[in-house]
């Protein structure tokens, strides 16, 4: 994720950026808009329980944003962007 945030602030030219996108996340994840995660939140707005208990899969206590399958998707995520910065810069 320090890494996606990076390619955001890099690509916007202010740090700013990314701590928006951070708070962003963090009002709706840890606000209670919206929680996924091996057990149902009564006070988040939209909850979706993961029938597998595996931390691979679920992130465990942690919550899913520690699962390989996030940590993959952020990966790509910045792949990507690092992707299209460097071809914007070739242009």
């Amino acid at each position: 994720m320090g890494i996606l945030f990076s390619l955001i602030a890099l690509e916007s030219g202010s740090v700013w950026n990314s701590a928006l996108v951070h708070g962003v996340w963090n009002l709706a994840v840890v606000g209670g808009i919206w929680q996924i995660g091996t057990a149902a939140n009564p006070e988040a707005i939209f909850s979706f329980v993961l029938d597998n208990t595996s931390f691979w899969i679920s992130g465990g206590e942690f919550g899913i944003e520690a699962s390989v399958l996030s940590v993959g998707i952020y990966l790509a995520f910045s792949v990507l962007a690092a992707l299209r910065m460097k071809k914007k810069a070739a242009v």
